[in-house]
């Protein structure tokens, strides 16, 4: 049996989702806890971060039912993990030089507003902690701050010395305070570098790399992508499970059956067994 994991949303984003064949990873900026933007050491990373945010809690959740799915009256999407269409990227393309295969189209990785590795899809459990280097990690580090410092003023890479930085965006996104523990979230997630492939790629030279550097540590870097959407596997959207919630209208229902029979016709429709006064 496969695995699945659950997205709570509202009718009208269902629709999009099964139109569309596609599922949105959103920059971290736009999550619900406005934190997990933050590291230690640069304001605003998380926004070179993109993710979909899922549970694995198979029983229902009512506060989750009341925070995104409209006030009860939305759905929850059940999904078998990485539900998404695999795309062939062949020897030769661009920077690879074996055929591989990715989440991520071709026009995506080769030619996107942001530079993003081929299998840099990763699927991530939150982890819940009041602890404040865990929520806000050091990204950057160096072994010689003050000659980095020079490198990225432009001094000639000759007179900095040895110069070593590091960048570490794996606990970005990662961690959420204790209060939102009743979530049991995992997410997908997938860094974005603010430079084209085509800039990273036409020029290897120390320029190239000390302008990355500078555009990362910049608060003020514009974000890549706002959003990026993945196309969906189409055994995926037929295996799928779509529920109605707690208080969804009978002409809701109806509308979302319809949207089943039309783009999804295999997949199980069910009803939330939670029943609430009022």
């Amino acid at each position: 049996m496969p695995k699945f994991l659950y997205h709570y949303t509202s009718i009208e984003t269902l629709a999009l989702i099964l139109k569309n064949k596609t599922m949105r990873l959103n920059s971290l900026k736009n999550v619900d806890d406005p934190t997990e933007i933050q590291s230690r050491d640069i304001e605003g990373v998380g926004k070179y971060i993109l993710v979909s945010c899922w549970t694995r809690q198979s029983e229902e959740s009512i506060p989750m039912w009341k925070m995104y799915s409209s006030s009860l009256r939305g759905v929850r999407i059940g999904m078998r993990e990485f539900p998404f269409r695999s795309h062939t990227i062949n020897k030769g393309e661009g920077y690879f030089t074996e055929t591989c295969t990715s989440y991520f189209s071709k026009e995506i990785l080769l030619e996107g507003n942001g530079t993003i590795i081929a299998h840099g899809l990763k699927l991530k459990k939150i982890r819940y902690t009041d602890n404040a280097n865990e929520l806000y990690p050091q990204v950057h580090s160096s072994d010689n701050p003050e000659n980095f410092q020079r490198y990225l003023s432009g001094a000639d890479i000759s007179e900095c010395g040895e110069v070593r930085g590091n960048l570490s965006f794996e606990g970005i996104g990662v961690c959420k305070l204790e209060c939102w523990k009743f979530q049991e979230e995992e997410r997908y997630w997938a860094f974005v570098f603010p430079m084209t492939f085509r800039d990273l790629t036409t020029n290897h030279s120390a320029e190239t790399q000390r302008e990355l550097y500078r555009r990362v540590l910049n608060k003020n870097t514009p974000a890549p992508y706002e959003y990026l959407d993945l196309e969906l596997d189409q055994n995926a959207l037929d295996t799928c499970e779509i529920m109605v919630g707690p208080r969804t209208s009978i002409g809701e229902k109806i509308i979302v059956q319809d949207l089943i029979e039309k783009y999804c016709p295999s997949a199980k429709f069910q009803e939330s067994t939670v029943r609430i006064n009022g």
